[in-house]
């Protein structure tokens, strides 16, 4: 990493940390469960707020919600007639969870009754002429809700919705020429406690924002990426998903896929400025591309799910990790997991 360079606040160059003084470390496969013996690929992993369940968007089209604790499977139920393209627990209700899909549908799932109690679309044009859903967000509140579609009769659309009552507001249109998609978003707190955001693009770059700047503050491009995982072919490296760390700092998942590995590696960009790479950590075990995670900061364990179908659990594997609940992980994963769950 020697000699990386990343754009400063003020416009300047910050180096980046080297390799001396950049803390090497690794996390442990604690615990690892296949969705199925169907092959299926998680495409997205979404923790709820109290960390006792996990929410997974299958390749199938289906729902799968698994105990954090013990990778055990709660439930699982068919969702969408397409590609699930997000999913996201309520704020409010851990037991809702939202999901949207290519189908044309965002959909409010109970996880106790595991039935659709609501459902957002846009049938103007028909009821089999729904425009697909690449992506979709709610307010603060959840009272509001929003989509990006892919191209529909040659445009693409912004949508509204009031959740309440599930009724179409309105949208934009004739102002995209190619797929809404959304880059995948993630808040922070920057120095002074404001909120900043982390960027991953769909080109495998890493860009830090603050909420009023005109241009990141910190951007990692492809190549910065290999070079701080050291990874030998730029275009088998990939950028996973931006976590917040207890210390106010970043934890960032990335990858590296061939067909002669599976690689997983972390690393840590600490405050003030977010421009140094603090800590590299390696994940010993991987077997896939990963394609979600999602992170309990407070007692730092991970759980990563990807093309293979596997769902697994990481713990930090060092003397700092001391969290009650990650021993209560390791208490009840001493002996070894089975392979894979019947559906």
């Amino acid at each position: 990493m020697t000699g990386m360079k990343v754009e400063g606040r003020e416009g300047t160059e910050n180096p980046m940390n080297t390799d001396d003084n950049v803390v090497t470390n690794s996390y442990r496969l604690l615990d690892e469960v296949a969705v199925s013996l169907e092959q299926k690929c998680i495409l997205h992993v979404c923790g709820q707020r109290s960390g006792k369940s996990v929410a997974l968007g299958l390749s199938d089209y289906s729902l799968a919600l698994y105990d954090v604790c013990n990778l055990h499977r709660v439930c699982s139920f068919p969702a969408h007639t397409s590609t699930i393209t997000d999913v996201k627990f309520s704020s409010k209700n851990e037991h809702l969870l939202y999901s949207s899909s290519l189908d044309g549908t965002v959909k409010v799932h109970d996880l106790r009754s595991k039935t659709c109690v609501a459902e957002l679309k846009d049938d103007s044009e028909g009821p089999s002429m729904l425009k697909p859903i690449s992506s979709f967000d709610f307010s603060s509140d959840e009272n509001f809700g929003s989509a990006g579609t892919e191209l529909f009769d040659g445009d693409a659309f912004v949508l509204f919705w009031d959740i309440r009552t599930s009724k179409l507001l309105g949208g934009y249109w004739e102002s995209h020429t190619d797929d809404i998609t959304q880059d995948k978003l993630h808040w922070f707190r920057g120095m002074d406690s404001t909120f900043n955001i982390s960027c991953i693009t769909h080109t495998e770059e890493l860009q830090l924002w603050e909420i009023d700047g005109a241009s990141p503050f910190a951007h990692f491009t492809r190549e910065d990426i290999a070079g701080i995982l050291k990874d030998d072919t730029v275009d088998n490296t990939y950028l996973v998903n931006s976590h917040n760390q207890e210390d106010g700092g970043l934890l960032i998942i990335a990858g590296y896929s061939s067909l002669k590995r599976q690689d997983l590696s972390a690393f840590s960009l600490k405050k003030p400025d977010m421009t140094a790479v603090c800590s590299v950590s390696s994940m010993n075990g991987n077997k896939q591309e990963v394609r979600g995670s999602w992170y309990n900061a407070k007692d730092q364990v991970l759980l990563t799910g990807g093309e293979s179908g596997f769902l697994s659990l990481w713990t930090r594997d060092d003397e700092s990790n001391t969290g009650h609940q990650t021993k209560n992980f390791k208490m009840k994963h001493k002996s070894k997991s089975k392979p894979y769950q019947r559906e």
